[in-house]
């Protein structure tokens, strides 16, 4: 667990959907519209 504060470094996935309720988001890359690694952005589809 951690937080999501001005200064900490994380690892976040923003899906297109909920997977709790469709685990098939997983399975198409476009699905993932937002990547946060190590606190930068590798991926922006928004």
């Amino acid at each position: 667990m951690g937080v999501i504060t001005p200064g900490a470094q994380a690892d976040l996935v923003l899906w297109n959907g909920n997977p709790l309720e469709d685990p098939e988001l997983f399975s198409g890359p476009t699905n993932a519209v937002l990547v946060i690694q190590a606190g930068e952005i590798v991926k922006d589809l928004r």
